[in-house]
């Protein structure tokens, strides 16, 4: 403990290190300088001024503020330090840093310059004889004081944001200010309330955050905190200055105390920053949000306008560009790439409004048309003989000329056909132009018809509807699961009709002879089962099966397995999904808290959220391999790590927003199991039922055999355990959590989930493609349910995918079978390039398929039938069927 009833400083050139309770700095006016990093722990506290401080130790007031310099008015001046981590308590009327990089204040921290005002100096208020007084004001006024009937005046409220050392928490100076600042504890200046410690014997009303007047009882006005921020780098330079995740954005930092009896409360303090440049606002220069610009400097929210709707095209949607949107018109996109920019329109479109528009399209497309109806009239009239062409005007009687049109009756097929075409040109030339402009119009509409009849059941990659839905992989898988549903049938009869189906039209990847995992939620009892089928080991496998031939885990025979709901919450939604061994669930819940953690939705938004996304993803896969078959070890502390919102906030610090590190930076230990294949299918009936399912072989056609008494197609699920002598490609040991041991369950990727909010559902969801299942669930996810794009484009969007080893993001690029083509935009392929990030593409990526509802405000306590969305994914030209 260090104390002083007078001025103290501390200086070093290392680390100042209070570590928990009893340890103490205090004095009179306290100033900690020239130390790398300074960490105040649980327990701990700096102080300034003393708890017994005396009046005339509170005297340099405000009123001295002209004469006096910053530091001198400071009672806590933190200076020409780099970090400073507050997880203890730091108390003063004023806290002021100085050139300092860095404030995180922790959960369990507190920064607080309430009810520690001076007695006199500008905003105090009118004292009588008798000592009742109005309370002081500083970030707002003092409260009233209540005598005889009236009330008396108060000191004005004041503060500058171009003066930031006044009294009051301060953050960074007028020369040297602060860059970043994390709130996960308090930050308060309250003004103090009738009834609080007392320090004052004349019960002169206090300035600033400090004392209510204990006879007169006007509450103290409110405190001011003020973040004066280094200079805001804008544009693609932009990065997040502040986290907030604490009290100061949860309620006011800055009260005003309450007054005594009559006496009125004092007015709430302020919370100021340095104006924002174009594109941010707020205190703490976030980006504007999605869909509004801002073309000036200052930091009221006001500033942020709406882009005019009149300029983005019906089929756009505005996209996120780094440091803000700074003047119109607003950045946006088309919701697919089969829309082309700027109008986001089709290739028939732009050729339509290239001539003016649909109504003029129509025009020159009739007159081509007539045309050509007069050029083939001609022809007629050229190549066919006169005595075939019908007369104008009827046959005299008597004519020898038998004008009436023969029947002959050919064999050859190529005779008549001649035939059928003299008929035709038997016509007058107006019938042939109709007959021919009707013939070309219907044309299209008749081969589309006949190409549906014998393609079978397709339709638009989304359907919406409020009595059921499914979305399969297979848009016949999809229609069959409706059928059920049109019979009356529960979601679970809609899912086995669907899973049959998968497995007859796509053996390749899912079928009766592999397993499953299964999550079914009842909307009666809003209960949620999970039903593992994942395929066993058989009772003579063994830790070394495969040690002299490691291709028969993955072929054959010996490569078969026997065939047989958690629920975190991630960001304001509970999702439920599969225990262990399914790692979907726990992968999630690690990387959205990850996210969570950072305090703002920017960090889910824009291209920065790819970079956010992908180094929690590199510690989810690290952490994962940690996992196994919980029946056979003991990982409870893993899973507990996995779903811990500490954990992730541990993590997230090590995480920096401008690049990224090697592959031992992320800890891992173990080489990460490759898993394939499988089918995924959503199911939601008409009383909300639900049901996801995702349901695999493994590799494609799994162990490439097929039983002799049944013709089943058999998985070769074991090639999911982790062999002691295998000898993986990133040259890593085996995990041994997931070694072969009789009757026990290899680790999975299959994620399917259901999506809870307020209790109601809100979407159902899950993938297929092995490894990249959780990476696309997790960007799915955050483009419908964060950054609020339609439930198509969110599974249409571009994905990138890593696997920790070898270092590298794989991007889509590729074209489906729908023509749709799917690629990263180039500038973002350059923002995570500039972050360090290698980059290669790939051909193709996981297949999601989607059913979201949408839900109301406020949601009633009844079961809540919205409308239902319902998407396969593309990539794999899936077709969703609705009721």
């Amino acid at each position: 403990m260090l104390h002083s009833n007078a001025n103290l400083g501390v200086y070093g050139q290392g680390f100042l290190n209070l570590s928990g309770p009893g340890d103490m700095i205090e004095a009179q006016r306290l100033i900690l300088s020239l130390f790398y990093s300074i960490q105040v722990g649980p327990g701990s506290i700096l102080r300034s001024p003393l708890e017994n401080a005396s009046d005339n130790d509170m005297q340099d007031t405000l009123a001295l503020l002209s004469s006096v310099s910053q530091i001198e008015i400071s009672h806590i001046f933190i200076c020409r330090v780099e970090d400073i981590n507050i997880e203890g308590i730091v108390t003063g009327s004023v806290v002021h840093f100085h050139w300092v990089r860095t404030v995180v204040i922790h959960s369990s921290g507190e920064i607080t310059t309430s009810a520690l005002g001076c007695t006199g100096g500008v905003g105090r208020g009118t004292v009588l004889k008798n000592g009742l007084a109005g309370g002081g004001g500083h970030g707002g006024k003092g409260g009233e004081a209540y005598y005889d009937g009236s009330f008396l005046e108060v000191g004005v409220s004041y503060g500058d944001a171009d003066l930031p050392c006044e009294l009051g928490s301060v953050m960074g100076s007028l020369e040297l200010s602060l860059s970043s600042l994390s709130v996960y504890g308090s930050l308060r200046a309250d003004g103090e309330s009738f009834g609080e410690v007392i320090r004052k014997k004349d019960y002169n009303a206090v300035s600033n955050i400090g004392h209510g007047s204990p006879s007169g009882a006007g509450g103290g006005g409110g405190g001011r905190v003020h973040f004066h921020w280094s200079n805001i780098p804008a544009g693609d330079l932009y990065q997040p200055i502040a986290t907030v995740n604490g009290s100061i954005n949860t309620s006011p930092v800055c009260k005003g105390g309450f007054g005594r009896g009559q006496g009125r409360t004092g007015e709430n303090g302020t919370i100021t920053g340095k104006a924002c440049p174009k594109g941010l606002y707020g205190i703490f220069c976030e980006e504007c949000p999605l869909g509004t610009f801002k073309n000036v400097s200052g930091s009221d929210r006001l500033l942020c306008h709406k882009c005019p709707a009149n300029e983005l095209p019906s089929r756009g949607i505005y996209v996120n560009v780094r440091g803000g949107v700074t003047d119109r018109p607003c950045p946006y996109k088309c919701i697919s790439e089969r829309y082309h920019m700027p109008h986001c329109y089709t290739a028939l479109e732009e050729l339509v409004y290239t001539f003016g528009g649909p109504w003029f399209f129509a025009l020159i497309l009739l007159g081509l048309l007539i045309l050509l109806a007069l050029v083939l009239s001609v022809a007629r009239m050229k190549y066919v003989g006169a005595d075939e062409l019908p007369p104008l005007m009827p046959a005299h009687r008597g004519s020898q000329i038998d004008h009436s049109f023969p029947f002959l009756e050919y064999e050859d097929a190529f005779k008549r056909f001649v035939d059928e075409v003299k008929g035709l040109t038997a016509y007058q030339w107006w019938e042939g132009s109709i007959y021919t402009i009707l013939s070309i119009v219907a044309y299209p509409l008749a081969w589309r018809k006949q190409n549906n009849e014998r393609v079978g059941v397709r339709g638009p990659d989304s359907v919406e509807s409020e009595h059921g839905v499914v979305a399969a992989d297979d848009g016949r898988c999809s229609a069959a699961g409706v059928l059920m549903l049109k019979k009356g049938g529960h979601a679970v009869d809609a899912a086995v009709a669907t899973a049959l189906c998968v497995g007859v039209v796509n053996p390749m990847s899912s079928g009766i002879g592999g397993g499953a995992f299964m999550v079914v939620r009842s909307s009666l009892t809003s209960q949620v089962q999970a039903f593992d089928s994942r395929e066993t080991s058989p009772l003579a496998a063994s830790q070394n099966m495969y040690a002299n031939d490691m291709r028969a885990k993955y072929h054959g025979a010996l490569s078969m397995g026997v065939p047989e709901a958690i629920s975190p919450n991630v960001m304001n939604y509970t999702i439920y999904g599969m225990p262990l061994p399914s790692r979907g669930p726990l992968g999630l819940a690690l990387v959205g808290n990850i996210l969570d953690s950072y305090g703002s939705a920017n960090a889910a938004m824009g291209d920065l959220r790819l970079h956010c996304l992908i180094e929690p993803s590199k510690h989810m896969f690290a952490e994962r391999m940690n996992l196994g078959d919980p029946h056979f070890i003991n990982i409870t502390e893993y899973v507990s790590k996995m779903l811990s919102v500490f954990y992730a906030r541990k993590i997230q610090e090590k995480i920096v927003d401008n690049k990224t590190f090697p592959a031992s930076y992320y800890m891992y230990k173990w080489s990460q199991l490759k898993d394939h294949g499988t089918s995924h299918f959503s199911v939601v009936d008409a009383d909300r039922n639900a049901m996801s399912m995702t349901t695999t072989v493994n590799f494609p056609f799994g162990a490439g055999v097929l039983s002799h008494s049944t013709g089943i197609l058999i998985n070769n699920g074991m090639g999911d355990f982790s062999a002691p002598t295998e000898i993986s490609p990133d040259m890593l040991p085996p995990a041994p959590e997931n070694f072969i041991r009789p009757n026990k369950k290899p680790l999975s990727s299959m994620a399917p989930l259901i999506i809870i909010k307020d209790n109601q559902l809100a979407g159902v969801i899950g993938g297929s493609d092995g490894m990249k299942i959780i990476p696309a669930v997790a960007q799915v996810f955050l483009n419908h349910f964060v950054s609020g794009m339609e439930p198509l484009a969110a599974v249409q969007h571009p994905r990138i995918y890593h696997k920790l080893i070898p270092n590298v993001i794989s991007y889509e690029n590729s074209t489906c079978i729908n023509g749709d083509h799917i690629k990263l935009a180039e500038e973002t392929k350059m923002f995570l390039g500039d972050k360090g990030h290698q980059l290669q593409p790939m051909p193709g990526g996981a297949v999601v398929q989607f059913v979201v509802q949408t839900l109301q405000e406020p949601i009633e306590s009844y079961i809540f039938h919205g409308k239902l969305t319902a998407v396969s994914d593309p990539r794999k030209d899936g077709k969703p069927a609705a009721l």
